[in-house]
């Protein structure tokens, strides 16, 4: 039985503004696409220029999301788009690898995405922060 969220996004299926403005409540869209499990989405809005970081109340991003709902489709797409801040934390204090363990139940997933973490942080000059160099 298929559901909505395993049908591509399409403009028929989802308002699909042709540009952006500033306001929040439109850059969400990147976030609810994750939360959806809409990789078409995501791809749709960040070609865009749609922000791919935005936090919710909780501080969780399209990344975070996508990480706990084991939505591997959803993150190669995130992941390529360069555009990911891998190092933002939800309120609670976890990164998206952490979520792919604890929700995703996906070690792979929480392995790449911890690598771009130490990668990031490395970029950044934090890797004294980071606990465990690569």
């Amino acid at each position: 039985m298929s559901t909505d969220a395993d049908k591509p996004l399409t403009a028929d299926r989802a308002e699909i503004p042709a540009t952006r403005d500033s306001g929040d409540t439109e850059q969400a869209f990147v976030m609810e696409c994750a939360k959806a499990g809409q990789a078409n989405g995501i791809s749709i809005f960040l070609d865009r220029g749609y922000n791919a970081n935005l936090q919710d109340a909780e501080g969780l991003t399209a990344l975070h999301h996508a990480a706990a709902r084991g939505a591997r489709a959803c993150i190669r797409v995130l992941v390529a788009s360069g555009k990911c801040d891998y190092l933002l934390k939800d309120k609670r204090g976890r990164f998206p690898s952490q979520l792919a363990i604890a929700y995703g139940r996906d070690v792979a997933i929480a392995r790449l995405l911890a690598k771009h973490e130490r990668q990031q942080a490395r970029e950044r000059g934090l890797l004294a922060w980071w606990q465990g160099d690569v």
